[in-house]
């Protein structure tokens, strides 16, 4: 199931954490630049605290560009209440491995909360601190994609060149990775209320997440694209019952 997420939600919340240092406060999270990154150097007992200002409803938690190893445990809780964090949220999963660099859970029924906490521990983590890059509480859009509408690639910006003596030189850039899909929607509505409002809000500004399978395995994070979104094509045509949208989305980090 392919998912596409704005942090609309998070973005306008009121992000804090139990440990940070000066030069990476946990606001940084709500940044589009991963490398503008929070960090703590306590490596055990960190957890962030989202406030999302009023109940609202979604289906996606990430931290995404973080350096927590595959050692290293996550847990997501959600509640109606900061107190009810810890004493009763509505939904607590626990022990999660990371993605990859990332932290990633997607619940396939809805939540309504005001609240969320990311616990983290890492005890053994060998840069001696926790960093992340990225913050997204997001109710994600998830269209039909059918098999073979989904492009993933990636842009390796490295340079060549040979010097006078014939010797190669390499000026290695990092390896970006960039997603192309076609979603299917189910009805007008839907596109327009879905992809339309993606397209609206973000434009080729500003950042969007992409799953492309939310299903648990140790090779999902292969499929997370974190970047803007490209020049899509709208195609609705509703004399012949189609409603689809092209996404094309360019990795930035």
């Amino acid at each position: 199931m392919v998912t596409i997420a704005t942090p609309v939600l998070s973005d306008v919340a009121v992000v804090t954490t139990s440990s940070e240092t000066v030069a990476g406060p946990v606001t940084n999270l709500q940044k589009i630049q991963p490398t503008d990154a929070w960090e703590t150097v306590n490596l055990t007992s960190i957890f962030i605290e989202i406030n999302l200002n009023s109940i609202v409803t979604f289906n996606q938690i990430a931290l995404l560009f973080t350096n927590v190893t595959s050692a290293g445990t996550v847990r997501f809780r959600t509640a109606d209440t900061q107190a009810n964090l810890t004493a009763a949220p509505t939904n607590d999963r626990s022990g999660l491995a990371p993605d990859g660099q990332h932290l990633f859970t997607h619940f396939d029924t809805d939540v309504s909360a005001k609240w969320v906490r990311i616990d983290i521990a890492d005890a053994g983590n060998p840069a001696g601190k926790i960093t992340g890059g990225r913050l997204y509480v997001a109710k994600s859009w998830k269209p039909i994609v059918p098999y073979g509408n989904i492009t993933q690639s990636i842009r390796d910006l490295s340079k060549l060149f040979i010097t006078s003596g014939g010797q190669t030189v390499i000026n290695k850039k990092p390896i970006i990775p960039d997603v192309t899909f076609t979603a299917l929607a189910t009805s007008e509505a839907d596109i327009l209320d879905n992809a339309d409002e993606i397209n609206r809000i973000r434009g080729a500004s500003n950042d969007v997440f992409v799953v492309v399978d939310t299903t648990v395995s140790s090779r999902r994070f292969r499929g997370m694209y974190y970047g803007l979104l490209g020049s899509g094509q709208p195609f609705i045509r509703p004399n012949l019952g189609i409603f689809q949208q092209t996404f094309v989305v360019k990795g930035i980090v």
